[in-house]
């Protein structure tokens, strides 16, 4: 029969490098609640993304910086 369920998972790899930005930052934590004095800032350069979906059947989507 397979699996009963259904669910979706994302998985991402890159390099994350931080961002000394102060206006930039007071303004991530406006938005998300968070206290911009305890906070720090990161640019993730994603180099590769996977999406797997298991509705009716397993399905996995791959994606490539460079299209590679």
């Amino acid at each position: 029969d397979g699996d009963r369920f259904d669910d979706e998972e994302l998985y991402l790899t890159g390099r994350a490098a931080p961002i000394a930005d102060a206006e930039l930052l007071k303004r991530v934590a406006a938005a998300t609640g968070d206290d911009p004095a305890t906070g720090e800032l990161f640019e993730l350069s994603v180099e590769r993304a996977m999406h797997k979906q298991r509705v009716g059947g397993l399905r996995y989507t791959t994606w490539r910086a460079g299209g590679g």
